[in-house]
């Protein structure tokens, strides 16, 4: 079963790192249905970033003042040099609620996108000088077809480059608008699959260059509206088209298609992206 919380953004990054590993809630009825081996998706009320957990024990307790003596406060949500206490919870479920209810410590782990790196020269993290963010999604309608964009010989995914001022939904509203010719808004995708690739001296000497590329799925009965496309000079140069490819057959047309391909790793990426998603 899938369930859904919102969290304020410190506990939610404490969450994504590792730290926070305890969620606390009250026992009540909607909280009485999650069993181990759920997934809880929780949502960062800042940006409304989302991120997967797996629930592992479940820990139930008549209070807060219980609870707190069973685990460490990192655990918990506090920073280490934290000053913390039972009480903090009050603020939150008050002792008559916690007496009607009980309480709940939900131990969970993370769930991580499955990630490919490149890092040929071995640059390391505090040397990345330039961050460049895409989101890409794979888009299946109910004839298991895969929506692939043609361009320059290439096959790739829809989406592209995150702009500073977008999430990766906005960036692929946009971009299924210029590619495709369709308003689509995406809410509370999670990516699948991450690639990365750590470039020296990218573009320039003494700049090295930090690729993020978060890949999303989505199933729909997408019909592109070619008369609406707003394509860049590049792509009407490369006659671009967008087309759907059979489940069963998309991974030998992308491989034969890698012999004349102007930008191999963006189809060698595009492949491994779409087997990792036939696993799914």
């Amino acid at each position: 079963m899938i369930h859904n919380m919102r969290l304020h953004n410190e506990p939610f990054e404490k969450i994504k790192n590792g730290t926070k590993t305890i969620e606390l809630r009250l026992n009540d009825e909607k909280r009485s249905l999650i069993n181990e081996n759920d997934i809880i998706l929780f949502e960062n009320r800042t940006n409304g970033e989302i991120i997967k957990t797996k629930v592992i024990k479940l820990h139930r307790y008549n209070s807060f003042e219980e609870l707190y003596k069973c685990f460490d406060k990192v655990s918990l949500g506090y920073n280490s040099n934290e000053e913390y206490s039972y009480k903090d919870m009050e603020k939150y479920y008050s002792k008559e609620e916690q007496d009607k209810y009980g309480v709940l410590g939900i131990e969970m782990e993370l769930i991580s996108p499955i990630t490919i790196i490149y890092n040929d020269d071995s640059v390391k993290e505090n040397e990345i000088s330039r961050v460049v963010k895409r989101a890409k999604v794979v888009i299946e309608n109910s004839n298991n077809e895969i929506l692939l964009c043609f361009c320059h010989n290439n096959y790739y995914l829809l989406g592209g480059h995150v702009d500073n001022d977008e999430s990766d939904m906005e960036c692929l509203h946009r971009e299924l608008l210029e590619e495709a010719g369709v308003d689509i808004t995406f809410n509370k995708l999670i990516p699948f699959m991450t690639i990365k690739y750590f470039i020296k001296n990218y573009p320039e000497d003494n700049i090295n260059s930090l690729y993020i590329a978060n890949y999303y799925n989505y199933k729909m009965d997408l019909l592109p509206n070619i008369a609406n496309l707003h394509l860049t000079a590049d792509e009407k140069d490369g006659n671009f088209e967008i087309q759907y490819i059979s489940k069963d057959i998309v991974i030998n047309k992308l491989n034969e298609a890698l012999e004349f391909a102007t930008r191999k790793n963006v189809v060698n990426d595009t492949i491994e992206v779409i087997k990792e998603y036939l696993k799914m």
